[in-house]
C-alpha cells in the first residue's frame, strides 16, 4: 500500500466510524504519551510472539517506527522494542 493510499484508507475508516455514530476524540500530547507508555509492554509481547513463530518481529516494528518518524510522525513516546 502506498503512503497516500494508507492515508486515504485511514481517513475513510474514520469517516465511516463517525457515520456510524462513533465519537472520535483527539488526545493531548501528554495523554498520547501516557497511552503509548502503557501499551509498550504489549508491543514487545507481540514482537516476541512473532519471533517465537520463527518470523522477524522486532526488526520490522523498529523499522516501522523509524520510517514513521522519517515521514514526519511525532511519536508521543519512543518505543524500545526489546
Amino acid at each position: 500500500m502506498t503512503e497516500q493510499a494508507y492515508i486515504d484508507t485511514s481517513k475513510a475508516a474514520l469517516d465511516n466510524m463517525r457515520q456510524q455514530g462513533t465519537t472520535i476524540r483527539a488526545l493531548a500530547d501528554d495523554q498520547r504519551a501516557i497511552l503509548a507508555r502503557q501499551i509498550e509492554p504489549w508491543v514487545n509481547q507481540k514482537a516476541a510472539e512473532i519471533e517465537a513463530k520463527g518470523m522477524p518481529g522486532k526488526k520490522p516494528l523498529t523499522r516501522f517506527v523509524e520510517i514513521s518518524v522519517e515521514k514526519g510522525a511525532r511519536p508521543a513516546h519512543k518505543y524500545v522494542i526489546k
